[in-house]
């Protein structure tokens, strides 16, 4: 169905927040809820009800005296932008942050307005101007455009997205369950991997693996160049796939002939792979059934003597806490956190014999079984086809 469209400027009152001058001590420090983009970001459950900064009644008078009711919808102009949140109690916001306070709630129900940001922040995104700090101006979202159904539909839209919106949530919250779950059995079995209370028996990584190029990076300088990529053939793993640990997406590709040339950085079933540049230590395995390929220079494969580790069992050794921060203090680089292979070889972790990781890892295939469940039902897609259906 399609609705009457009316500017936001007419159903709404918009201003933006204000800083105090940060060298004045009066200002800070007072009971009055203070938000910034992170408030907006960490908000429980849509609403602001404590921020990490509070201002005294001087510091709020210093920038016009810019507080929001309970209930005002927050729009993030700067940073994460078009990220909404409610006033959960009376606050002021920084001048990164929109209050909006509806004039009628007779003819736009609040709930209804923040869902249909939820359709409008790729618009706010494609209009946002900047560099690392992308912003938006008041202007643009006074100028956009609402579709208006009575109030009772868009109430009816409010209650249906609630629900679905709810629905998500539980779900994202039994994935961390079973993400702690998972966590929690490999402890009681085998305790803090750095600390080995238990007493396992610990060995070097290159003493662990299987062939002279048992550790190996991918390739450097001109081996593999972006003028070498074709549209399909080979498939190049790097970062990307192994930080959202999903090796089938991705779309970069070379010939056969490159493919033949790089034959010590391709990748088999049961390799490790471990990302080296930034995010490091994230870590994927290469399933049974996948794409042959090779990996890139951000990434290093192990391919493990899997009489010793079970590379499913040395993921969930690596990605504990613990060992990824022993590799702090031998990371390299700048402005960005770097391991290499060469560290990596050098690494020295427990080595619990095969027949209790593969036990290990029987015990956490339920946890598994039951994460892929809610992935297949899939409420995240719910959701934004709910958003879509009603405000497309």
């Amino acid at each position: 169905m399609s609705w009457e469209k009316v500017k936001l400027v007419e159903l709404c009152i918009m201003n933006s927040g204000g800083t105090p001058r940060r060298g004045n001590d009066h200002y800070y420090g007072g009971d009055i809820p203070w938000a910034k983009i992170g408030d907006i970001e960490n908000s429980k459950q849509g609403y602001i009800t404590s921020t990490v900064e509070n201002i005294t009644k001087e510091g709020l008078k210093s920038i016009g005296n810019k507080i929001f009711p309970k209930g005002t919808l927050l729009l993030a102009l700067y940073g994460s932008v078009g990220k909404t949140a409610f006033a959960g109690v009376e606050l002021s916001t920084n001048q990164a942050i929109l209050g909006i306070k509806i004039k009628d709630e007779k003819k736009l129900d609040r709930r209804y307005l923040k869902y249909w940001f939820e359709v409008t922040k790729e618009i706010l995104l494609n209009r946002a101007v900047g560099g690392t700090l992308q912003n938006i101006s008041l202007g643009i979202v006074k100028n956009l455009e609402i579709p208006l159904p009575p109030l009772e539909v868009q109430k009816q839209i409010a209650d249906t997205l609630d629900k679905a919106d709810e629905l998500r949530k539980k779900d994202e919250l039994l994935l961390k369950k079973y993400d702690e779950l998972a966590q929690s059995i490999f402890y009681d079995m085998f305790g803090d991997p750095v600390e080995n209370e238990k007493g396992w028996e610990k060995k070097k990584l290159k003493l662990c693996v299987d062939g002279k190029y048992g550790i190996k990076a991918g390739p450097f300088g001109s081996s593999l160049k972006k003028e070498f990529y074709v549209d399909s053939g080979y498939k190049i793993y790097g970062q990307e796939q192994v930080i959202a640990d999903d090796l089938e997406i991705g779309n970069y590709y070379i010939d056969e002939t490159r493919y033949r040339s790089l034959e010590t950085c391709k990748v088999q079933s049961g390799d490790v792979l471990i990302s080296l540049v930034g995010t490091y230590g994230k870590v994927a395995v290469v399933p049974e059934v996948f794409e042959e390929g090779i990996i890139n220079p951000r990434l290093v494969k192990i391919t493990f003597n899997q009489k010793i580790y079970n590379p499913y069992f040395f993921k969930y050794l690596f990605a504990t806490s613990g060992t990824k921060e022993s590799l702090k203090g031998v990371t390299r680089g700048g402005t960005m956190d770097i391991i290499n292979g060469g560290i990596l070889k050098e690494l020295e972790l427990i080595v619990p014999p095969i027949i209790v990781q593969n036990d290990f890892i029987r015990k956490i295939d339920y946890t598994k079984k039951c994460k892929e469940l809610i992935l297949k039902a899939d409420s995240n897609r719910l959701f934004d086809c709910l958003l879509n259906q009603y405000f497309s």
